[in-house]
């Protein structure tokens, strides 16, 4: 049964090419949220259905026409009327979110999100939308994946592991810019007749359907799916142009609303350490992005350009303590999401940063143990895990871990001693019985 966070991944990367023209296309829309809603909250509702979305957004595309790509902004006029190929993209973007919000995807934390909604607001200080029809909104998703992006009626979505990679308000605030600069010189209409207008894209269609149909009534593996809808959404990816513009807005928004303009260049240099520590490549909606390093360079020319004119303003905000006690939480689960993807070297970044912020938090202590055993270092993940007791000697989790760690030490009575007390401080556990067996042994 594939996990959570891999389906999030996989069918986000669709994101772009959400749209419709025909009758035809609304059945299907139909017909696949129907399965949906039938199935309640559990997304992962088979290979078959799986298909149907694969199906659903590629047809989706063939059924639509050639159209200008001069577009002009919206927060460029006082009025502004939806094109026609535009409604109906924003209308796919909201059945889109329809499955999204019943996903169970989303991060619960209403605080968190007010505050990523707050540094928005500021974000879009200078950029005055024609009318309430044409709004921005941020949401956050529980998923390691290192991804972001905007649909085109505006719903932003950043993932957990953004987050925790960023380290001030300014850099959020940044990522902000970038995201909702598609939405206001709207870049998935703009993309979408782009990728209408090329012949390539019927060679393309035909890989997709034919690659399906291979698959349909087998019971394929996961890995080939993963691979078919990373095919899908890699190529519908934002052009180099468009992200490059996405860049340069982004930053223009962010000093605007009074941020450090170094701190958009950082943003970069924190995601290309962390790119190099992914385990599994999977930038699904990075694929024609600029790469990391030009975006760097970018920056680099956009900052210095910006001082020339307005050399008073080397510095700015960077509200790193309340960026920091608003992101805690999420700090400490997107780690823990990361090591259940085996990606150590990430979430031991992420860790350590935690525990320079809090270094007297014992659940940093008990994460940073969890690390260590999974990277084999037994002698360190004991002391991590007795730190972690001593600061809180009424957590149980970290008396499972260190009898688990006993216990492959063949130390007998050790590993018992801190079973015992596991169970006695979560009789209930949903693996007491899995731990008794290791006392019965």
């Amino acid at each position: 049964m594939p996990k959570p966070a891999m389906w999030s991944g996989l069918i986000l990367s669709l994101c772009p090419v959400i749209y419709a023209r025909k009758r035809l296309t609304d059945s299907i829309s139909r017909e696949f949220l129907a399965v949906f809603r039938k199935n309640g909250d559990n997304l992962m509702f088979g290979i078959r259905n799986t298909l149907r979305v694969i199906l659903y957004f590629s047809l989706c595309l063939f059924l639509s026409s050639c159209a200008s790509t001069e577009i002009k902004n919206i927060n460029a006029h006082d009025s502004l009327e939806k094109y026609e190929d535009e409604a109906r993209l924003w209308k796919r973007a909201e059945e889109f979110e329809e499955i999204l919000q019943a996903s169970g995807f989303l991060y619960p934390d209403e605080q968190l999100i007010r505050y990523v909604n707050d540094v928005l607001e500021k974000v879009m200080g200078s950029a005055v939308l024609p009318t309430d029809n044409y709004r921005l909104k941020a949401y956050v998703i529980n998923d390691p994946l290192f991804n972001a992006f905007c649909l085109p009626n505006g719903s932003i979505y950043i993932h957990t592991s953004i987050i925790a990679n960023l380290e001030n308000e300014a850099q959020l605030a940044t990522i902000l810019g970038h995201e909702a600069t598609h939405f206001l010189h709207r870049h998935a209409l703009k993309e979408f007749r782009s990728l209408i207008n090329k012949s390539a894209l019927m060679s393309s269609l035909q890989v997709t359907f034919g690659a399906a149909s291979g698959v349909v009534g087998v019971s394929a593996d996961l890995a080939g799916l993963l691979t078919q809808f990373c095919v899908v959404g890699s190529f519908y990816g934002y052009s180099r142009d468009i992200e490059r513009e996405a860049d340069k807005r982004a930053f223009e928004l962010m000093t605007q609303a009074g941020y450090d303009p170094h701190e958009a260049k950082r943003v970069m240099e924190n995601m290309y350490e962390a790119i190099k520590d992914e385990k599994v490549k999977v930038p699904y909606l990075y694929h024609t992005h600029p790469k990391t390093k030009e975006r760097i360079k970018n920056y680099e020319a956009f900052i210095e350009e910006y001082l020339k004119t307005n050399p008073a303003k080397n510095e700015g905000l960077r509200n790193t303590e309340k960026y920091n006690a608003m992101t805690k939480n999420l700090l400490l689960d997107n780690t823990e999401l990361t090591m259940k993807r085996d990606s150590v070297k990430v979430a031991r970044r992420q860790i350590e940063r935690y525990c320079k912020i809090y270094p007297e938090d014992f659940k940093c202590l008990y994460l940073s143990g969890k690390l260590y055993m999974q990277e084999g270092n037994q002698e360190k993940a004991e002391s991590e895990f007795q730190k972690s007791l001593a600061l809180n000697p009424e957590f149980p989790e970290s008396y499972k871990e260190i009898g688990l760690l006993y216990y492959k030490k063949k130390e007998k009575e050790k590993s018992d001693a801190a079973f015992k007390k596991y169970l006695q401080l979560k009789p209930e556990a949903k693996d007491a019985e899995y731990i008794r067996g290791y006392l019965h042994e």
